[in-house]
């Protein structure tokens, strides 16, 4: 495949995650480089890391939190000239496990904050 990523940099949110990994992976095969979001999961990014080398620079943000946000892109932004794009991966569902019809206004409310806002 070619998306005509060469020398793109893209910032991947939620990399640490399977579908986050697998979209890094993709994307510096495509001789791209990723900024990869993580939360909490450092183990994971940093094995990804080592995998994809240079073409990987990983990141913590809790991005509910505008400051980290805002310190997230100000690092990218000192390593890199541009972002070229964003894939906006990372989410969370609460525990426990509950149907749409159980979930109080407040965890709905959370779940759209977290996952949206």
């Amino acid at each position: 495949m070619n998306a005509q990523l060469h020398d793109k940099t893209f910032l991947i949110t939620g990399a640490s995650g399977g579908i986050g990994q697998a979209t890094a992976r993709l994307f510096a095969s495509e001789d791209a480089v990723v900024i990869a979001h993580y939360r909490n999961n450092e183990v994971s990014i940093n094995q990804l890391g080592v995998e994809l080398g240079e073409k990987c620079f990983p990141v913590q943000a809790e991005l509910s939190d505008e400051t980290q946000v805002d310190e997230m892109y100000r690092l990218a932004l000192l390593r890199f000239p541009r972002i070229d794009g964003i894939v906006v991966n990372a989410g969370v569902w609460s525990e426990p496990e509950q149907g749409l019809h159980e979930i109080s206004l407040e965890r709905w409310q959370n779940s759209l904050d977290a996952n949206l806002t």
